[in-house]
């Protein structure tokens, strides 16, 4: 089974850029509020650098891991100019979490961590983390 970080896990990150949006544009359009034009340009300039920080936080997570689970254990793919594999077998995992936030629980969205003696692999963002959690569980009884 392959497995990529979802759209939905960024969720958080697009409401604070469409919030800080909607702050730029609600300060603009008030002329009651007597906003000296450097300290807004700088109030927008970071909600923009905010915006570009989350997209390539989104980025990285999205495009450029993947995971895959298999009859021999997890593997992280990391592909940026080159290819990075970090493999753990079952008989290797010595733990198994899972992690859901109040957002992650109602979106099914959470994270599950992969954890041995040496090696560690965060599977991050993913939909339905249950099923991936009680998979890795299900193989590493088998061992």
């Amino acid at each position: 089974m392959e497995v990529k970080t979802s759209y939905l896990s960024f969720i958080f990150n697009y409401i604070l850029i469409f919030l800080g949006v909607i702050a730029i544009i609600l300060l603009l359009g008030n002329s009651n509020i007597d906003f000296s034009k450097p300290n807004l340009y700088f109030f927008t300039i970071i909600i923009i650098l905010l915006g570009i920080l989350s997209l390539i936080n989104e980025i990285i997570y999205k495009r450029l891991f993947t995971y895959q689970i298999n009859e021999k254990g997890v593997t992280e793919i990391f592909k940026f100019i080159q290819k990075r594999e970090n493999f753990i077998p079952y008989q290797n995992i010595s733990n198994v979490k899972l992690h859901k936030n109040f957002l992650g629980v109602i979106l099914d969205i959470g994270d599950v961590e992969i954890e041995s003696t040496k090696e560690r692999i965060s599977i991050r963002g993913v939909r339905s983390p249950e099923k991936i959690y009680q998979e890795i569980l299900a193989h590493t009884n088998k061992q």
